[in-house]
């Protein structure tokens, strides 16, 4: 057997602003190390790493309480401002310990998540409850067991006044927030990624230069935090806690920091140490040369542009990551301009184009398609645009039931999942499918725009959004129409929105059981086509000892299964295996009860599917699509 790996100090150390070595590093990856150990078995089919990095997070969170880093008070403080409630997913509570208890489920379950964004995993009981319960008896010894102190060395580096007055280490404080602190580390929000393509523009560049500028950029181009903020407004809100002070002078400098983006720059002129710069819109700006590290006088004797990005503190302009300094002709600059001056105008220019349309609808802005030629016959009579459309034939051709939908910056944009969506006038809607993967809507950047996403959800089109819980599907699908803007925050990190658009709110678990209640008879016990819909959830049905038979189809008629290990198939007939759900018990799902129904040779899988899928293994079921079937 593989031995594992432990964590090591320099693996903790990474989740801390860059290059800080603290006195009681080592102490915490103890702790994390601890933890690790602890939960590895309840987590045992996940990946090591993402065990280990999880466990490494919530250490850090322990060291946050302790040490008064503000990282969780600030997100609580956030959070309250935003939605009027002290944390995700849970009730409010006057007690202290259930208010930290729930901190802590928030936490695991964060952590977890953070580390493979694309499943999503109920917060409030089941695995995060299990894993919830083994870390709160360890921080209950953090201190008198690994000898867990404050750690004054963080606390010092984020809020003293020498980091304050220096504009390059509060840019480390902001890549700390952004992608290194525990609340900041998110699959796929990694400098290590290069999404700015850095390495074409500085082929030169060593590794940790290339990384130190995408995390650069990344602080100010990015959303953070499950909030989706950006790091200098939650930078700016510790402040205020750490010195308890709404009007604190930092924290409003922090507050006010200003960014240009990675471009080409025109060299204007020198004064001193002051480098005078125009941006692409004619604008003017000066940047401090001691924060390029640069030869002034030969830069500018030498070249006429420089390539980069900028950042303010308190009214001076700094260089952001790594510069080039280039030279291009009146020419060429021009025709830069020009390209960015467009692009800002197509994605800025058009506001209000389709108002009229709009309008003259009933202010209705989403439209359904049978198919790719349909939607483009509508946009040619009835938008007045025409073109070869050979971009969207090719990625819709074979889509049925497109959406499209008009944008608040005055675009279109159009989407091949109208069959999640329940709206008046869409046909197209199956609410099946919609309870299996309307929650992608929400969580996934790449089916939604944050425009879409929060029209579909301010109108109340995804009512199926859902997670898997063992009280009852409709816990799960309270907790995400409860918490749906929070997660979609969470999840996307694409809204720039700070003011809310779908206040929480409670969910009544009744109204949503009604919804659903043509699944279940007066009796409460599912109908044919309920049962069938519950089989279909299913990719396999598992029996107690283990036996996996794959659900190859299933309708009201029958029920066809493969067992993959002797390559055969068994079909078997619904109303047969319906009469059985009536009669037995859960207790009574074995292969001797169900004979009399459908004899012997079909027994055996006809006991698999009732107690896989209603029976006492439907939990175990439940946890295998979690982390399995429910990867959007």
């Amino acid at each position: 057997m593989k031995k594992i790996k432990k964590i090591t100090v320099a693996e903790y150390q990474k989740w801390h602003p860059l290059q800080l070595v603290c006195s009681t590093d080592r102490a915490y990856t103890m702790l994390a190390n601890y933890i690790f150990d602890e939960i590895s078995g309840v987590l045992s089919h996940m990946d090591v790493d993402v065990i280990k990095n999880a466990s490494i997070g919530i250490a850090h969170y322990i060291e946050d309480r302790l040490s008064n880093t503000r990282q969780f008070e600030a997100f609580a403080k956030l959070y309250q401002k935003m939605y009027g409630w002290q944390l995700p997913f849970f009730e409010d509570s006057d007690d202290p310990l259930t208010r930290e208890q729930n901190a802590l489920r928030f936490v695991v379950w964060y952590c977890i998540c953070a580390e493979h964004s694309l499943v999503i995993i109920n917060p409030v009981v089941g695995l995060v409850e299990d894993v919830a319960q083994i870390v709160e008896e360890i921080a209950d010894e953090a201190v008198s067991k690994f000898n867990c102190l404050p750690n004054n060395d963080l606390a010092d580096y984020i809020f003293s006044e020498e980091t304050l007055n220096d504009p390059i280490l509060v840019k480390n404080v902001l890549i700390w927030i952004q992608s290194r602190s525990f609340l900041g580390r998110w699959d796929g929000n990694d400098p290590k990624d290069d999404d700015y393509s850095f390495r074409q523009i500085f082929p030169n560049a060593q590794k940790d230069q290339l990384e130190y500028c995408n995390a650069s950029v990344m602080a100010f181009d990015r959303q953070a935090w499950p909030l989706s903020l950006s790091a200098k407004m939650i930078y700016a809100e510790m402040i205020r806690i750490d010195m308890d002070d709404e009007d604190d002078e930092y924290a409003a400098l922090v507050e006010a920091i200003e960014f240009k983006p990675f471009g080409v720059y025109k060299i204007d002129g020198i004064q001193g140490r002051d480098l005078t710069l125009i941006d692409y819109q004619g604008d003017k700006f000066v940047v401090d040369s001691y924060s390029a590290e640069i030869n002034l006088k030969k830069v500018v004797a030498e070249t006429t542009h420089s390539t980069s990005a900028y950042f303010s503190y308190n009214g001076e302009w700094n260089l952001c990551g790594l510069s080039g300094w280039i030279n291009i002709d009146d020419q060429g600059y021009d025709e830069y301009c020009t390209k960015r001056k467009k692009d800002y105008n197509n994605m800025h220019g058009h506001v209000g184009q389709y108002d009229d349309f709009i309008k003259s609808h009933g202010g209705r802005r989403l439209f359904f398609f049978e198919n790719v030629e349909e939607y483009i016959d509508w946009v040619r009579t009835e938008l007045g645009l025409d073109g070869k459309f050979d971009t969207v034939r090719e990625r819709y051709g074979n889509e049925r039931g497109l959406v499209l939908f008009f944008e608040d910056n005055g675009q279109t944009t159009i989407s091949s999942f109208g069959n999640l969506i329940k709206h008046p006038d869409n046909p197209y809607y199956d609410k099946i499918e919609a309870s299996k993967n309307a929650l992608g809507f929400v969580v996934h950047e790449l089916l939604a725009s944050p425009c879409l996403l929060e029209y579909l959800l301010v109108n109340g089109f995804l009512p199926d959004i859902g997670i898997n819980d063992r009280r009852g599907d409709e816990y799960g699908r309270a907790i995400c129409r409860e918490n749906a803007e929070f997660l979609a925050r969470c999840f996307r990190r694409d809204i720039k929105k700070q003011e809310v658009f779908c206040p929480r709110k409670h969910i009544s678990l009744e109204e949503i059981r009604k919804e659903y209640e043509d699944e279940v008879d007066d009796f409460g016990r599912l109908t044919l086509g309920g049962l069938v819909e519950k089989i279909k959830e299913n990719k396999y049905v598992v029996s107690a000892a283990n036996k996996h038979w794959k659900v190859m189809s299933v309708n009201t008629k029958s029920i066809k299964l493969k067992d993959e290990e002797r390559s055969n198939t068994v079909v078997i007939d619904m109303d047969d295996l319906y009469s059985a759900y009536l009669v037995l018990e859960p207790s009574e799902y074995q292969v001797a009860k169900l004979v009399p129904y459908v004899g012997n040779k079909l027994a055996s899988p006809a006991a698999t599917v009732l107690y896989s899928v209603v029976g006492r293994g439907k939990y175990l079921s439940a946890a295998r699509r979690m982390f399995q079937d429910l990867k959007l």
